[in-house]
């Protein structure tokens, strides 16, 4: 069975043509738009999970000119590892710890209720996975970072695969070259709470061994005068607030000088995780860190970077739009009824995520980057089993030199009858109002006997415990060096 890029010609008069930066990039950063990818790891093939995604990935990537090898096990191959460099990987930490600190962030994010996931009318779903790499998954880190004969190098040649001291998950950051050139990593807030739990728990900051000279509490102590010297008492009941929702603290406290110094000290390990520590171990400055609020899930969910150092944004308002137009080609009373229900969810998360997006919107773009609201995903309203979400922004993506196109490889949808169909084809306009006539979009997932069923990626994406697209699924692996 062939596949072809995704052609439409309709909607255009929903997408104007979109002015981007006229800045010549570089793409060499692992999650660039525009990077050339030479190799990817994709997940085994599974049947009914993963087979359908790894059959039109192969076949795209026969058409855009790059290499896919199958990993060992079944799994969101990206969140396991990140790349540095063609010549180094780096794991999260997987210390036994790492469940407890997860349920930590977990309370932490109920109480500063800033985490998207948590706010949207769907809040079964909201402590989906959360850790899993360091607990489910603790073997398979394990086995990345000490290849045998048994478990060979899921690497390129001779590419060193590091144990790191802090916790990530994958499709939780992004590396990406920004307009300035340089080097930018977008780290979810969720890698920051969970390892400053783990690190607490572990007693690095105590016990800190030959890290950093073992000058760790030293570190700790001069941010800690710092921030003594102008914090407020309502900081103070803030930072105690979070910290009792934790159970670090007793619910009942009160502002004295002791509670004081303990939340001092507790922002000081925080400033030297993100400062000092996150930057260290992604060998990266501190000005090249953007921390984001949690946006979703992971931040792959609901952004992805978009061509000239842009980033693509999830804009539910954008969405909602997109969802209007679409239900004016409608004529099934079905698909007008479902579609019906997206407009209302969708509309309504949106109010509820207005906070939480503007932030991230705010910390991209004053890092400088060029942020491109965009209609992305589409949400109606779950049932006790499933989710129910359209989801166009879990995507790889590259350049082709063989091609000489970018390409946007995405997860189809086949909600509704007709309903699906016209979401594709109207993403497809979106994209290509961005760079006209120069993306080829794949929509991928589909069943080989019936090329037009996109089902298996509705249920992969909305499955409560699975959740996953195709850039969960993969991981570049080997990248076009600048």
């Amino acid at each position: 069975m062939n596949i072809q890029p995704w052609k439409t010609i309709n909607f255009k008069d929903l997408f104007p043509t979109t002015s981007l930066p006229n800045n010549q990039i570089k793409y060499g950063a692992p999650n660039d738009f525009g990077k050339v990818i030479h190799e990817l790891l994709f997940a085994k093939s599974v049947a009914g999970t993963s087979d359908r995604f790894l059959s039109d990935v192969r076949l795209v990537a026969e058409i855009e000119g790059f290499n896919v090898r199958e990993s060992r096990d079944m799994c969101p191959v990206r969140d396991y590892r990140v790349m540095i460099s063609n010549d180094e990987f780096l794991s999260p930490n997987v210390s036994d710890q790492v469940k407890q600190a997860a349920d930590r962030c977990y309370k932490r994010s109920l109480f500063c209720k800033n985490h998207a996931h948590l706010l949207r009318s769907d809040k079964k779903h909201g402590h989906v996975g959360l850790g899993a790499v360091g607990v489910e998954g603790k073997a398979i880190v394990l086995r990345n970072a000490a290849p045998s004969d048994q478990y060979p190098s899921e690497l390129p040649h001779q590419a060193k695969n590091q144990s790191a001291r802090i916790y990530f998950e994958g499709g939780n950051l992004f590396q990406i070259t920004g307009l300035d050139g340089k080097k930018r990593v977008i780290f979810g807030e969720d890698n920051v709470t969970v390892t400053h739990q783990l690190m607490r728990l572990t007693g690095l900051f105590k016990n800190p061994s030959d890290y950093l000279e073992g000058k760790i509490p030293e570190m700790i102590g001069e941010i800690g005068k710092r921030i003594a010297q102008d914090i407020s008492s309502a900081v103070v009941e803030r930072t105690l607030g979070k910290m009792a929702s934790m159970g670090l603290v007793l619910q009942d406290f009160t502002v004295t000088a002791e509670t004081t110094a303990i939340a001092v000290n507790y922002l000081a390990q925080k400033q030297f995780i993100e400062q000092i520590m996150i930057p260290k171990e992604l060998k990266v400055a501190a000005s090249q860190m953007i921390h984001l609020p949690q946006i979703d899930y992971h931040e792959d969910l609901l952004m992805t970077p978009g061509p000239n150092g842009t980033i693509l944004l999830q804009d539910y308002k954008q969405s909602v739009l997109l969802l209007e137009r679409v239900k004016r080609e409608l004529t099934d009373k079905s698909d007008r009824e479902l579609i019906d229900l997206f407009i209302f969810t969708t509309k309504e998360d949106g109010g509820r995520v207005k906070g939480v997006m503007e932030k991230a919107k705010q910390a991209l773009e004053q890092a400088g980057l060029r942020v491109i609201p965009t209609p992305g995903a589409f949400f109606a309203p779950p049932t006790s089993e499933m989710k129910l979400m359209v989801n166009f922004l879990n995507a790889i993506t590259g350049f082709s030199p063989k091609t000489n196109h970018y390409y946007y490889i995405v997860g189809g949808t086949s909600v509704g009858l007709k309903l699906g169909a016209l979401l594709m084809d109207a993403y497809a306009q979106f994209l290509q109002s961005l760079c006209p006539d120069k993306i080829n979009l794949y929509y991928v997932g589909r069943d080989l006997r019936k090329p037009t069923d996109f089902s298996l990626v509705d249920h992969v994406l909305n499955n409560r415990d699975a959740m996953m697209g195709v850039h969960c699924l993969s991981l570049e692996t080997k990248i076009e060096a600048l």
